[in-house]
């Protein structure tokens, strides 16, 4: 007789787990969310963020009303990035499961200082200014949308770069508010999921179509 192997009889949990009637409102075109669909989602959206002390019930509830109409449904899978440093702004995300991690590059000069420091035992003054050149000059191409990942990981591999986690954001919390707040922003932080997520997205195109139509 075989010995018993529990591992075989375990139910994995489902990969993603928002409620699939709200995934399949989210996907649903603005144009076809009418009142009944919009209330339901509010209904799903209040239940799940009133246990927890979060962005989404601070809002009144006629400005909740009215995102429900234009919330958008993204599935994202663990150590995937979400939004990169130094790209364009276009999006707010709020957390519906699972959890996130916000970075925030530390450059570094050659001399081994961080954000713009040379090093100290080094009073050549020509030295220090080159140091900060090549720093300026670093944190000029992290803000470049075509500035890739291996040009990341060659400058980490230099010891130019490195990135500090200040944040982890958990469901109800929510990030990337220069999406909302004007054209042409970029990103001051990489946002990448610890786990695999489930994410609410807010457009400011959206937002300024469907909501705050005469706000210029």
């Amino acid at each position: 007789m075989g010995i018993f192997n529990p591992e075989k009889f375990r139910i994995d949990p489902p990969k993603f787990q928002i409620h699939k009637n709200l995934r399949h409102l989210l996907c649903l075109p603005q144009s076809e969310r009418f009142s009944p669909e919009v209330l339901e989602i509010q209904a799903i959206l209040e239940l799940k963020f009133s246990r927890f002390k979060c962005q989404w019930i601070a809002w009144p509830k006629q400005v909740r009303n009215n995102l429900c109409r234009i919330l958008s449904y993204q599935q994202v899978e663990k150590g995937k990035t979400i939004i990169k440093y130094g790209h364009i702004a276009y999006n707010y995300y709020l957390v519906f499961s699972g959890s996130v991690r916000c970075n925030i590059p530390i450059i570094k000069s050659a001399g081994g200082g961080g954000s713009g420091a040379s090093d100290d035992s080094n009073n050549n003054k020509t030295d220090k200014f080159s140091s900060f050149d090549e720093v300026e000059e670093i944190s000029h191409l992290l803000r470049q949308p075509h500035t890739g990942t291996k040009s990341r990981r060659e400058l980490e591999n230099m010891g130019h770069l490195e990135w500090k986690t200040i944040a982890e954001l958990l469901p109800g919390q929510g990030f990337g508010e220069l999406g909302l707040m004007g054209d042409g922003l970029t990103r001051n932080a990489d946002v990448i999921a610890n786990t695999d997520c489930e994410l609410l997205v807010l457009s400011r195109v959206s937002i300024k179509k469907n909501i705050f139509k005469d706000v210029p």
